[in-house]
């Protein structure tokens, strides 16, 4: 009997509503097919039916009923959103959309794009023209072919007089939990992202997401919170509703193929882990006694795999999550110096060194023939420095007790030896010193000897007399002496032999001959980069000179580092270019050196940085005497140590302006793509990544694209959307695809920066063409 009383019922049941529940089911087929066929025009996945979505889809379609007007909202605390309806019917949606209508069979509307109003005589055509107005409204639209929605539930409610209340909800694949191991439905109290709280907080803590990239650590299956600074966590977290949890995301999640099953709302979109709170946090803290924070989150669920699970971390604030800490594993460090090369004094021509030279010298004529020796030397001085002769002046001064020497034997002697023959320009004059004499025999017997002689007859005498007298016959002979002058042009070149060059030098300085003995002193330090030459090979100064070998010194300074060696003649090397520049400050390249190597030795002595105002004035001063990358150089490496100082100084402004310093500098720098990518993994490591990404960003619109940069970029570049389109950054990573395939998948590895971009359907879809 009660089966036929059911029967009987369900009969009178459809007799008065089973036509029209019949006629909207039909109706909702043919909306959820058209819904299909316009994304497939598009090229766009269909969209498979949701029963929660259906059931949210029908408690509005029977609400906007009610109303008599499509609304997305109701009265109903719990039913007020559509999030509200979806959560109200147990859905775990991450994104949604819903679309809406009423439409009266018998009405005239529009049923395609720019087509004439027709009459809506049929389910089909209502239907039609219900698409045709989604698609000219820009929310509708963005429903309808949004790549992200994967489920779809539809309602059609009839009204009176043939009016049709529609409702399409659309949605992303709905979260699973992971072994079907749930967690708080009301996320362990945490609230999501409030404007007041969450906006204070990180304009006070705005890389909090980068400090914080490396804390979450796992030891034995158990997850730990770590950290170097306890006052820092103490004044992030200073509530007792502030805390720090973690969530898991997993691969599978993310999977191609398919839709992403990602947590609704915003305070996590995987496994959330139990948060600790401020007041269990530093009760537990397990390195209190080092200074440091580590805090144990609990141990790991079953279900965790180290292969396909990544971590992210969860900023709590007054209850609120106000930030998370995605998981990417990016490169930092924390340089503090890029290479700067010394200045070297001397000419730099490749081709030689050219200049005009009187060269003068003067030789006392003895029998033992010494300075016909020392002309043959002088000849192959002048062959060393490839001297052309213009004008030889030969000047010969004999004694009157030596006039019988042959004059042009002597002119003979030194044409032969210096290789003149008759072409070559020489003047030659000659005369008897009798005024030396005069003044040396004055109070002598030889003045009374040769008393009222005339000169040939005191010649005569002299010549006679030296024979037996030691004394007269060295001084007569000293006043023998030719000097020669020789006007021409010398020329050094760079590859001369090494013994040339160490014979050459000493005898240039010897002469005050500074730029040619510099030119071959700076040719000998650059070979000793090819290991041709030893810096003791090169030749020394005099110290008694130092005040006019300055540039020398400098560049021997410059060659003792290049050797190993941490200090030259007792002093570090910053101090001895220090000593130099006090005896002369105009000295262009002892000035810059000084300035560097000082700077250098900040970069490793951290506590010895002093006075750096007073150092970046003095050396803007000599910044119009050096060429601009060296100078673009120098403060670049300035500022890298400058950021460290403030900060131990809490001079935060001036820090800021150091980090803007450093972009400013180095794009005069002359960076390799090397130096480049330390900068960005330094300003990432000083918690400035929206600096790096900017750093980054110039050298991506570059024709030619260094692979390290770009994937460097499109690890940190998708967190900065102020800074970098996502057009752009598509674009980038398809860049990456095509150039680079191999390095282009190792991106989305754990070792990397992961997976979790893929929550963008566009990113996924490169990345799903070629890495699946």
């Amino acid at each position: 009997m009660k089966i036929k009383i059911t029967f009987f019922l369900s009969l009178l049941f459809y007799s008065a509503f089973g036509q029209d529940e019949f006629l909207e089911e039909q109706i909702k087929q043919i909306l959820h097919d058209q819904i299909n066929e316009l994304r497939a025009a598009e090229n766009l996945h269909p969209l498979q039916n949701d029963e929660i979505l259906d059931a949210a889809a029908f408690d509005q379609a029977t609400y906007i009923k009610s109303l008599n007007k499509v609304v997305h909202e109701q009265d109903k605390s719990k039913k007020k959103t559509l999030k509200d309806r979806i959560k109200y019917y147990a859905g775990l949606h991450a994104q949604y959309g819903e679309n809406g209508a009423i439409i009266v069979l018998g009405s005239k509307e529009k049923i395609k794009k720019g087509g004439e109003r027709v009459l809506i005589d049929s389910h089909e055509k209502a239907i039609q023209a219900v698409l045709n107005s989604w698609m000219d409204e820009d929310e509708g639209r963005k429903n309808l072919l949004d790549q992200g929605f994967y489920t779809l539930g539809t309602s059609v409610v009839m009204g009176e007089d043939q009016q049709l209340n529609i409702i399409a909800v659309f949605g992303s694949l709905p979260y699973l939990y992971p072994n079907n191991a749930e967690f708080s439905k009301g996320l362990y109290g945490t609230e999501e992202y409030d404007k007041v709280v969450c906006d204070k907080f990180i304009e006070k803590h705005p890389s909090i997401s980068q400090l914080f990239s490396d804390a979450f650590v796992i030891e034995n299956n158990e997850l730990f919170f770590r950290y170097h600074d306890i006052p820092f966590v103490q004044s992030l977290l200073e509530g007792g509703s502030d805390g720090i949890a973690a969530e898991i995301i997993l691969k599978e999640q993310l999977a191609c193929g398919e839709g992403n099953r990602l947590y609704p709302g915003t305070v996590n979109d995987g496994y959330l882990l139990r948060p600790i709170r401020k007041n269990n946090l530093y009760g537990n803290n397990l390195m209190e006694d080092k200074k440091e924070v580590k805090i144990s989150l609990g141990t790991l669920p079953d279900f965790y795999d180290q292969k396909t699970s990544e971590i992210n971390g969860v900023i709590i604030k007054e209850g609120h999550h106000c930030a998370t800490v995605p998981y990417n594993k990016i490169a930092t460090s924390n340089v503090r110096w890029f290479e700067q090369d010394y200045l070297l004094a001397g000419d730099s021509l490749e081709n030689g060194y050219k200049w005009s030279d009187t060269i003068a010298f003067q030789l006392q004529l003895d029998e033992e023939k010494a300075w016909e020796n020392a002309l043959s030397e002088k000849k192959a001085y002048f062959d060393r420095i490839n001297f052309e002769l213009d004008y030889l002046d030969i000047k010969l001064s004999l004694s009157p007790g030596h006039q019988s020497m042959s004059k042009q034997n002597i002119k003979s002697v030194v044409y032969q030896k210096l290789g003149l023959d008759s072409n070559s320009f020489v003047g030659f004059n000659s005369w008897v010193d009798w005024g030396s004499y005069q003044k040396f025999q004055i109070g002598t017997f030889y003045q009374l000897d040769t008393e009222g002689m005339d000169s040939a007859q005191v010649s005569t005498y002299l010549e006679g007399k030296q024979a037996e007298d030691k004394e007269l016959l060295e001084f007569l002979s000293g006043l023998n002496r030719i000097r020669i002058k020789a006007y021409g042009t010398g020329i050094v070149q760079a590859d001369v032999p090494l013994a040339d060059k160490q014979s050459i030098i000493p005898q240039m300085m010897n002469e005050n001959r500074m730029e040619p003995a510099l030119f071959l002193q700076k040719s000998m330090i650059r070979d000793m980069q090819s290991d041709k030459v030893q810096y003791d090979q090169i030749p020394l100064t005099d110290p008694s000179q130092k005040k006019y070998t300055l540039p020398y010194i400098s560049n021997l300074i410059v060659a003792n580092e290049m050797e190993g060696n941490a200090s030259f003649d007792a002093n570090p090397t910053h101090l001895a270019f220090f000593e130099l520049f006090l005896i002369n400050k105009n000295q262009t390249e002892v000035a810059f050196n000084r300035f560097i190597s000082e700077l250098k030795f900040w970069s490793v002595n951290t506590s010895r940085v002093k006075n750096m105002e007073d150092w970046k004035a003095g050396f803007t001063k000599i910044r119009p005497k050096i060429n601009r990358t060296a100078f673009a150089r120098g403060m670049l490496n300035y500022s890298l140590i400058a950021a460290d100082y403030y900060y131990e100084k809490q001079k935060f402004n001036e820090r800021r302006k150091a980090f803007e310093e450093i972009l400013r500098w180095q794009k005069l720098a002359a960076l390799t793509s090397t130096e480049v990518l330390q900068l960005a993994q330094y300003l990432c490591y000083q918690d400035q990544l929206g600096k790096a990404v900017e750093l980054l960003y110039a050298h991506m619109k570059k024709e030619e694209i260094d692979k390290e940069l770009l994937l460097y970029f499109l690890q940190i570049g998708q967190y900065e959307n102020d800074i970098v389109s996502e057009k752009f950054y598509l674009e980038r990573l398809q860049h990456a695809k095509e150039n680079f395939p191999d390095d282009f998948c190792k991106l989305f590895s754990k070792e990397k920066m992961g997976i979790q971009s893929l929550k963008n359907p566009n990113i996924k879809n490169v990345y799903c063409s070629s890495c699946n």
